[in-house]
């Protein structure tokens, strides 16, 4: 994803638009390596 990741309020239910499975409240478990990195890259 070369994209900037918006946060996860936002991030999530563009998730149900495409089509996934997983409720806004349970994100898939990608999401959370996502969110890792993400906390990594904040950090500087």
């Amino acid at each position: 994803m070369d994209e900037p990741t918006p946060p996860l309020g936002v991030r999530l239910p563009g998730l149900e638009l495409k089509g996934k499975r997983f409720p806004p409240l349970s994100p898939e478990p990608g999401d959370e390596l996502l969110s890792l990195a993400l906390r990594e890259r904040g950090r500087g």
